[in-house]
């Protein structure tokens, strides 16, 4: 009996064509994406609610420590600003003018002196 139905089932394989074989397997791996998509999602959400949990104690923590501190007056604060001091670099006079200064200086010296009656 046992090869009858082994037989039996071969033969269901056989009958069912390629088109209904590619079926089922299409249908398979959708219940397979199906149940993946639902336990991420339940890893997600379960992750979600730790989070907003740890930044509610962060939040009272911050809360505590504010309370604790005393506040602090605002005083006159007193700005100093570095003063730059500034290179004072000495003119570099033009050689023209130092040559026409040593022309009308000459001229001066040399020049006869008129006397005024």
């Amino acid at each position: 009996m046992k090869k009858k139905t082994v037989t039996s089932k071969v033969n269901e394989n056989e009958n069912k064509s390629m088109f209904r074989q590619a079926g089922e397997m299409i249908g398979t791996i959708g219940a397979h994406i199906m149940l993946a998509k639902d336990s991420i999602i339940d890893f997600v959400s379960d992750e979600a609610v730790v989070a907003k949990k740890a930044t509610d104690k962060m939040a009272k923590k911050v809360k505590k420590a504010f309370k604790k501190t005393p506040i602090k007056k605002a005083g006159k604060q007193v700005v100093k600003k570095a003063k730059k001091t500034v290179k004072k670099v000495p003119l570099k006079k033009p050689v023209k003018k130092i040559a026409k200064k040593t022309v009308k200086f000459s001229k001066k010296v040399l020049s006869p002196k008129k006397k005024k009656s």
